[in-house]
């Protein structure tokens, strides 16, 4: 049994507000990770080589349907991670690509 009252509404929204403030500082953390694995040219090399893996620079079709939907799911964990990327750090997603382009990765 637990002390839960749905009617304390004072302690609900403490419940609210404390998980508010651990899912911004969980947010932070892991903007500040995407950036720390961005900032350097080994981080960079791994994010393209994963986002390649994942199919962000292919297409998705395929006569067989399953396979197509197999690669579009692969896809989303690539947009997933270039929408990180652009939200914590844009810039080194241009170092990336442009160092690719050089063949410095």
């Amino acid at each position: 049994m637990t002390d839960h009252d749905p009617f304390d509404l004072d302690a609900e929204q403490e419940r609210a507000e404390l998980n508010r403030a651990t899912a911004t500082a969980v947010a932070e953390q892991e903007a500040r990770d995407i950036e720390w694995l961005m900032r350097g040219p080994i981080g960079r090399r791994i994010v393209y080589r994963l986002l390649a893996q994942c199919g962000a620079f292919r297409t998705s079709f395929s006569p067989n349907a399953m396979e197509m939907a197999r690669v579009e799911g692969g896809k989303q964990i690539a947009y997933w991670l270039m929408a990180e990327i652009d939200r914590c750090c844009a810039e080194h997603y241009a170092t990336m690509i442009e160092e690719k382009r050089t063949n410095h990765v």
